[in-house]
C-alpha cells in the first residue's frame, strides 16, 4: 500500500514554496502567491534606516530637498530625535545646496527653522495649511487672520517702551523690528508694523530686569539682533521673489507646451485655417479653457477626454471670426452707403428739425434696396456707383419708412379714445400725445416723437446686422435705427383733460390739429383756482398747455381739503391776451441763464429737461445755443435760431415753460406793479374771483 501524501509546506518566499514528498526529497516549484492583504508599513517601512552608518545617512539626506526632511521628521519620533538633533546640521546644509540659490542659514536661526520657514506650507501660528503670507523682516509666515492679528501697526505704548529703554540705557536706536508696509490691502501709504510676539516678549524680558548693566547688556543684545536681521530678511524676499518667477516661467512652459501639443492635434482634425486666422482674444479665450491652461503634458489618452470641450471651443471662436468679417466687410459697404446718403441730405440745403423726424442713414440701411447691398456675399462686388445708383430712390423710401411709422404708432391710441371722437383719428390732432415709458417724457408728439432718443438706441441688438448698422451710425454721429417696441412708448393719459381745455377755448377736438392750436393767440384763467399765495384776488393766465398741467397739479391734489376736481375756465379777450402774451418769457433754469452764477451748470439738470441745440450746417449739438460753433465752424458773422441753429425735435426742455403772467378782475382798487407781470382784464367783473 503506497505512502499516503503530505500537505505542502510554504518555506520560501511568496512565489517559491518547497514540497516535501514521503520519499523526503525536496522539490521547489512555482506557484501561485497567496493573497495577502495591502497593510500600511508593510512595505517601503524606513524604520531600518536608522541603523544605518552616518556616513550612509549623509549620502541619503544629503540628495534630499529640506521640504523632504521636514516631511520625514514628521514621520515618527525617532526621525524627529534624530533630525532636530544639533548632529543633524551637517544633513539640513548638504539638503540646503540642493536648492540652487538658496542664501546661507542665518545665525539667528536653527536649519530646522530655516528650512520650516521657506518650505513648510502650515502657518507658525495657527498651522493652517497653504499659508503664504511671509513677513520677511519678522522671518515668520502666517495664514491672512494670523497675520492680521500678530502683525500690527507700530502703537504710540510700543513707542514709549522704546523711549523708557533709550532714557535707562543712552541707546539712541531701535529694540524690535518693524516692516514698512501698506496701511490698507489696497493703499500707497506705507507705515510700520511690529511683531506683537517680539514685542511682548522684549516687553517682558525688560520688565525683568532690575541693574543698570544688566539693561545696558539686554539693550545692546537687542540693538545687535536687530541689525543682524536686516540684510538677511532683504536677501531672502529677493530669493522667494525670484523662485516665484522661475516657478512662474516654469509653469508657463508647461502650459504653452500642453497649448502646443493641442493645436498639434487641432491641426490633424483640419482646424489649421482658423488657427492661422485666431486673433488676440480668440487665442487667450483658447489658453483660458480651463482643459487647456493646466501646467501638465498632454498625452493622448488627456486628448481623448477634452477634445469634445475644445472642438466646441474652436467651433465658437470659428463663427466669432465669421462674424468680425462680416462686421468688416459690412462696415465698409455702410462707410460707401453713408457718403451717398450725406451727399443726397447736403443737397438738400439747411437741416431744420424736421430733417431729425425722417428716416435717417440707419434706418435707410435697414430697408431692402440698400440692405441688399451692404449684405450681399462676400464675393459680391459692391461698389460706390451701387450705392449711387439708388440715390434717387431715397425720397420714396422716407416716404414708406415715415408711413410705417405712423401706422405703427396709430396702433398705441386705445379703443376707448376712437369710440370717444367723432371724427377718424389722426396724430396731428392737439389732444393726441404720447409718453416715453423708459424716461417718462411726456407730451411727445408726431412726428417729433420719431426722433425721441430712447427710441433709437444704441445698446446690443439681438440682430448683428442691426447692431452693426447703429454702431457704425455712432461712429458718425448720426442717430440709431428707428426700434420702438411694444411698451416703449404709451399713449398719453391726459388726453381727456386736453380735450376739455381745447373745447373750453371754443376749438373742436375731434379736428383741431396740434399746429393750429400751437398758433392760437388765446388764454384763459380758472375762476375754480384756489388763488395767489399771496392772497391777493388774481388769477394765472394759461395757454392750453399749461391749462392742462394745472388741471393735472389740482387733480393730484383732489384728496385734500379746499381742492375742486370741476374746472370753470374764463377766455380773455383778443386785446388781453395779448397783453398776456407780450409779458411772457421762457422760465430758463439757472444753470441755462448766462446772467446767473450757475450758467453752464447744465449737465445738473435731468436730461429730459434740457434743451437740445443742433447745428443748421453740420451734425453739432449742444445744450445752448450754438453760436459760438456757426461763428468759428462756419464762419456766420450774426447766426440766428431756425436758420443757422434749431431746436431738435425731441424736446424742447425748459424753453417751452413760460413765467406766470397773473390776470386781476377790474376794479378801482386793482394796481398792477411795474415789476409785477400781471394785467387788469375788464372781461373779469370784480367779485368773480
Amino acid at each position: 500500500m503506497p505512502p499516503r501524501r503530505k500537505k505542502a509546506k510554504v518555506v520560501a518566499s511568496d512565489a517559491t514554496i518547497e514540497v516535501a514528498t514521503s520519499s523526503g526529497a525536496n522539490a521547489e516549484t512555482k506557484a501561485r502567491a497567496p493573497t495577502r492583504r495591502n497593510l500600511r508599513g508593510r512595505r517601503g517601512s524606513l524604520k531600518d534606516m536608522l541603523n544605518m552608518p552616518l556616513d550612509v545617512l549623509y549620502e541619503i539626506f544629503g540628495r534630499m530637498h529640506p521640504r523632504d526632511l521636514l516631511n520625514l521628521a514628521r514621520t515618527s519620533k525617532d526621525f524627529r530625535m534624530l533630525l532636530m538633533s544639533r548632529d543633524s546640521a551637517l544633513f539640513w546644509k548638504a539638503a540646503r545646496e540642493q536648492v540652487p540659490g538658496l542664501p546661507e542659514c542665518p545665525a539667528f536661526l536653527s536649519e530646522p527653522q530655516y528650512a520650516n520657514l521657506l518650505f513648510s506650507s502650515f502657518c507658525n501660528n495657527c498651522l493652517k495649511k497653504n499659508a503664504q503670507m511671509f513677513v520677511w523682516e519678522f522671518f515668520v509666515r502666517y495664514c491672512s487672520s494670523c497675520k492680521d492679528k500678530l502683525v500690527v501697526r507700530e502703537a504710540f505704548d510700543m513707542r514709549d517702551l522704546t523711549a523708557d529703554i533709550q532714557e535707562n540705557t543712552g541707546i539712541k536706536e531701535s529694540f524690535y523690528s518693524t516692516a514698512l508696509m501698506p496701511r490698507t490691502k489696497h493703499s500707497y501709504s506705507m507705515v510700520h508694523y511690529v511683531h506683537t510676539p517680539e514685542y511682548e516678549k522684549l516687553k517682558t524680558q525688560w520688565k525683568a530686569l532690575e541693574t543698570a548693566e544688566e539693561k545696558i547688556s539686554f539693550a545692546k543684545t537687542q540693538v545687535a539682533l536687530v541689525k543682524a536681521r536686516i540684510e538677511p530678511a532683504k536677501t531672502l524676499a529677493s530669493w522667494k521673489t525670484n523662485e516665484l518667477q522661475t516657478r512662474s516661467s516654469e509653469l508657463d512652459g508647461l502650459k504653452q507646451e500642453r497649448l502646443d501639443s493641442i493645436l498639434a492635434h487641432l491641426r490633424k482634425e483640419g482646424w489649421a485655417e482658423d488657427i492661422k486666422k485666431m486673433d488676440y482674444t480668440d487665442g487667450l479665450d483658447l489658453r483660458s479653457h480651463k482643459a487647456v491652461r493646466k501646467p501638465q503634458k498632454l498625452t493622448d489618452s488627456a486628448w481623448e477626454s477634452i477634445r469634445g470641450e475644445i472642438v466646441a471651443l474652436m467651433e465658437e471662436i470659428r463663427e466669432a471670426r465669421l462674424q468680425r468679417e462680416r462686421d468688416a466687410l459690412w462696415s465698409t459697404r455702410l462707410e460707401l452707403m453713408c457718403q451717398v446718403v450725406s451727399a443726397y441730405d447736403t443737397s438738400l440745403g439747411r437741416r431744420t428739425a424736421m430733417s431729425d423726424t425722417q428716416a435717417q442713414f440707419a434706418d435707410l440701411a435697414l430697408m431692402p434696396p440698400f440692405r441688399t447691398l451692404v449684405d450681399a456675399p462676400p464675393d459680391t462686388s459692391v461698389t460706390a456707383q451701387d450705392f449711387e445708383n439708388l440715390r434717387d430712390s431715397i425720397p420714396t423710401l422716407r416716404a414708406e419708412w415715415l408711413e410705417a411709422r405712423r401706422a405703427e404708432i396709430l396702433e398705441l391710441i386705445p379703443q376707448e379714445v376712437a369710440q370717444a371722437s367723432k371724427a377718424e383719428l389722426s396724430l396731428s390732432l392737439a389732444f393726441v400725445g404720447f409718453e416715453c415709458a423708459m424716461c417718462s417724457l411726456e407730451n411727445l408728439r408726431w412726428p417729433n416723437v420719431l426722433a425721441h432718443s430712447c427710441l433709437r438706441p444704441k445698446y446690443s441688438n439681438p440682430d448683428a446686422y442691426k447692431q452693426q448698422v447703429a454702431k457704425m451710425s455712432s461712429m458718425i454721429s448720426m442717430p440709431a435705427p428707428w426700434r420702438g417696441k411694444a411698451g416703449d412708448l404709451l399713449f398719453s393719459e391726459r388726453w381727456k383733460i386736453t380735450r376739455s381745455v381745447i373745447s373750453a377755448l371754443g376749438k373742436d377736438p375731434d379736428t383741431t390739429t396740434y399746429e393750429e392750436m400751437m398758433q392760437h393767440q388765446a388764454r384763459m384763467i380758472c375762476l375754480s383756482d384756489d388763488g395767489d399765495p399771496m392772497e391777493v384776488d388774481c388769477r394765472q393766465a394759461h395757454d392750453w398747455k399749461s391749462a392742462v398741467v394745472h388741471v393735472l397739479a389740482v387733480a393730484e391734489e383732489d384728496s385734500l381739503p379746499g381742492h375742486r376736481a370741476k374746472h370753470r375756465w374764463h377766455v380773455l379777450d383778443a386785446s388781453e391776451a395779448a397783453r398776456v402774451i407780450a409779458l411772457e418769457e421762457p422760465d430758463i433754469a439757472p444753470e441755462l441763464d448766462p446772467n446767473n452764477i450757475f450758467f453752464g451748470l447744465e449737465g445738473l439738470l435731468p436730461v429730459t429737461t434740457r434743451p437740445k441745440y443742433c447745428c443748421s450746417h453740420c451734425r453739432q449739438s449742444a445744450t445752448r445755443p450754438l453760436i459760438d460753433h456757426c461763428i468759428t465752424a462756419h464762419a456766420i458773422k450774426d447766426p440766428r435760431i431756425d436758420e443757422d441753429f434749431y431746436v431738435h425735435p425731441d424736446r424742447r426742455g425748459t424753453l417751452d415753460i413760460m413765467k406766470p403772467v397773473y390776470v386781476y378782475p377790474d376794479g378801482e382798487d386793482n394796481v398792477v406793479e411795474p415789476d409785477f407781470r400781471a394785467i387788469v382784464a375788464k372781461s373779469i367783473p370784480e367779485g368773480s374771483i
